[in-house]
């Protein structure tokens, strides 16, 4: 009885490790939201971007571009995030039609405190658009091409 006895404690501790360890997995997978109610925390700039998260994603303007995040912005526990959206290139000078139509698009970004690296690539030609540098709270630096 002493050996079966001390095989079920051996069993109990090993449950409650591998409970623990999923409980900890778990938390390191977790997804936390960017957008923040303190309005000077939901801008986000750099040269040639500026980002404003909305309730719903994001707004960003680039020198010859614009794009929208078309879903929440959700922090991965290692700070990244990888979001679909939309990227319209602009021209200088008079717009015929509708101009320069959106396409899809993917954000990723990898953040450190107030600083985030931003990554814009096109879906269909797999084009990487460019890297950009944000920082929490800068409203950007972006030349229109008018």
């Amino acid at each position: 009885m002493g050996l079966f006895s001390g095989w079920n404690r051996i069993e109990k501790l090993l449950s409650r490790r591998t409970l623990l360890l999923a409980a900890t997995v778990g938390i390191s997978t977790a997804m936390l939201p960017l957008h923040a109610t303190d309005e000077t925390a939901n801008v986000w700039g750099g040269e040639h971007v500026a980002m404003e998260l909305t309730g719903t994603g994001a707004n960003l303007d680039f020198d010859c571009a614009e794009g929208t995040i078309t879903e929440p912005l959700e922090v991965r526990h290692d700070g990244t995030f990888r979001v679909a959206g939309t990227y319209r290139r602009e021209r200088p000078g008079p717009v015929i039609g509708n101009g320069n139509g959106a396409v899809p698009a993917v954000y990723v970004a990898t953040m450190k405190g107030n600083a985030m690296e931003l990554q814009v690539m096109l879906v269909k030609d797999n084009e990487t658009v460019g890297t950009f540098k944000l920082s929490r709270g800068d409203p950007g630096h972006v030349m229109k091409c008018r």
